[in-house]
């Protein structure tokens, strides 16, 4: 471990492409930098497609100046896999995480579970009121008041309404659109507009955004009491060529430690660790109805981009600002 800090501090830097707002990574990079003063780390926030697109050509080069991709998107880690483009890794706390959500190859780690939940504004609206099934969110009392992001702009999105199709058909689709919902460029935007006053509720919000909302009183979180809730694992991998491959791996480490895996739990996820309890007032995954084939889903090139297609088509062009 001494070598590893050794060779890391000699590296003296690390840059991080992260899916979403950079701001979300930042507390990781902060907090690195504290422990392993020497480091300095940069973050690159954005779309997961558009950072998916600039590894892509940075892979090409064989240069890459990108250490660390963490993404939602599954495939494309399967994908750089395959390619032998992602470095291995060897992380000690790989033998604590959970055995379905790890690469057994160690080309790229888990370090946070999250989960689509049902989201309110309580000032709007009591939680007797807040649908059992998604189902209710078609109800005509909800008429204009619900939000969702864009089902064929997002993957796990799309994960979600294809879960819904299949358990209640295109005709709940067909009666949620004839309610008027508002749809948004990004999961961001669905915790935005609902502490904003704008809409007053979600099927399709990330556990752990809006946590200052929450706390406010402006936002709150139920879980599908009768629809399996879809979680997918927000995984890391080092590139192949990485200019600073091991303080990419002393990162990784760190990141999948009991404290920074806490914090993560603090703030609304579930921790990949068998270890870490589950964020507070939810209970473990284990205990709960959930939908966990987003990976097998994605991969399906097929059948994925068969729904994206028809999303599209009933839905219309994506709109408005990037809301991430």
């Amino acid at each position: 471990m001494d070598k590893l800090i050794r060779q890391a501090l000699s590296e003296g830097k690390l840059t991080i492409a992260g899916g979403g707002p950079a701001e979300a990574y930042k507390p990781w990079a902060a907090g690195f930098e504290r422990q392993y003063p020497g480091v300095t780390v940069q973050v690159q926030g954005g779309f997961s497609k558009a950072l998916v697109a600039d590894i892509d050509r940075q892979l090409e080069t064989g240069d890459p100046t990108i250490d660390v991709a963490i993404l939602q998107t599954l495939q494309d880690f399967e994908r750089w896999k395959a390619a032998g483009a992602l470095r291995k890794t060897d992380i000690p706390a790989a033998e604590r995480l959970a055995p379905s959500r790890r690469d057994d190859d160690g080309r790229y780690v888990p370090i946070a579970v999250y989960g689509l939940s049902y989201a309110y504004d309580p000032r709007q609206v009591a939680f007797g009121q807040v649908p059992r099934s998604a189902t209710g969110f078609a109800d005509p009392r909800w008429r204009g008041r619900v939000i969702s992001t864009y089902p064929h702009e997002d993957d796990v999105t799309l994960y979600l309404y294809s879960l819904l199709v299949e358990r209640h058909g295109w005709s709940f689709i067909e009666q949620l659109l004839a309610n008027s919902p508002q749809f948004v460029n990004g999961h961001l935007g669905v915790a935005q507009a609902i502490a904003a006053g704008r809409s007053a509720l979600s099927f399709d919000h990330i556990i752990g955004l809006g946590a200052a909302d929450q706390q406010a009183g402006r936002l709150a979180i139920a879980i599908p009491p009768e629809d399996p809730m879809p979680v997918w694992a927000q995984s890391a991998a080092i590139l192949e060529g990485s200019p600073s491959p091991t303080a990419a791996e002393l990162f990784l480490r760190w990141l999948l430690e009991p404290d920074q895996q806490r914090a993560i739990s603090q703030r609304g996820a579930w921790s990949p660790r068998l270890d870490i309890a589950p964020p507070p007032g939810v209970a473990p995954l284990t205990e709960l109805n959930i939908a966990d084939g987003f990976l097998a889903f994605i991969t399906d090139g097929a059948a994925a981009q068969a729904y994206r297609d028809r999303f599209a088509a009933l839905i219309g062009p994506v709109t408005g600002p990037d809301v991430r």
